[in-house]
């Protein structure tokens, strides 16, 4: 399957697994706005390079899931003015795709587990994260130089940056106004290990920051 035309999806709710492993290389701008599950819907499609930013994923719903949604596609970009306010799961949405940058909102998700993991060629990231899981989120992305996404109620970041190996800059505004309801043990287990390229300037925005927040890093 190379093509698939634009049918009416207006009334879809569950599109899960639905184009996966196909071998399409363009997809029209889907209206979906009633769908709540978007799980793997284009995962493995290695020749899907791009994605519609007409489309309406779930606009209309709530709780939405894109669980491994785009997952090992050949996606090199994602457009930026795409509506996903109302997904909520992110699980490895965007894991091991080709992205170069990253600037979607994303305000209501809370599950960010591995969702941009071994994207390798990330250099850019910007986003808003409000989500408490964010582990391994951005393990592997080995071309990362810089991060300054805050992340104000992260309960989770074990391993998150692990073998971000050309990240230099952290930015002390991403734990500037950290206030979680709660603290996962370990929540720091592994997150910076093997970003060998950190600056010393970056280990302290990191340390001081943390400690201005008053959490306590179990």
């Amino acid at each position: 399957l190379k093509k698939f035309p634009l049918i009416d999806t207006t009334s879809v709710t569950n599109m899960r697994f639905a184009w996966g492993s196909t071998d399409i290389d363009f997809f029209p701008a889907i209206q979906a706005p009633l769908c709540t599950n978007f799980e793997s819907t284009w995962k493995s499609c290695s020749a899907l390079t791009s994605f519609p930013a007409g489309a309406k994923l779930g606009t209309s719903a709530s709780n939405v899931n894109f669980q491994s949604a785009w997952e090992s596609s050949g996606l090199t970009s994602f457009p930026s003015d795409i509506d996903l306010s109302k997904g909520t799961t992110f699980t490895n949405t965007w894991r091991s795709t080709n992205l170069n940058s990253f600037n979607t909102p994303l305000p209501n998700g809370t599950t960010f587990y591995a969702a941009w993991r071994d994207c390798t060629n990330l250099s850019s990231f910007s986003s808003e994260i409000n989500g408490t899981n964010v582990r391994f989120t951005w393990y592997g992305c080995s071309s990362l130089t810089s991060f300054l996404t805050p992340l104000p109620l992260a309960q989770r970041l074990d391993l998150a940056w692990q073998n971000c190996t050309s990240l230099l800059d952290f930015s002390a505004d991403v734990f500037a106004n950290w206030n979680p309801s709660t603290i996962s043990t370990g929540i720091f287990n592994g997150t910076w290990d093997g970003c060998t390229s950190l600056t010393a300037q970056s280990v302290e925005n990191i340390l001081t920051s943390i400690d201005a927040s008053g959490q306590y890093a179990t």
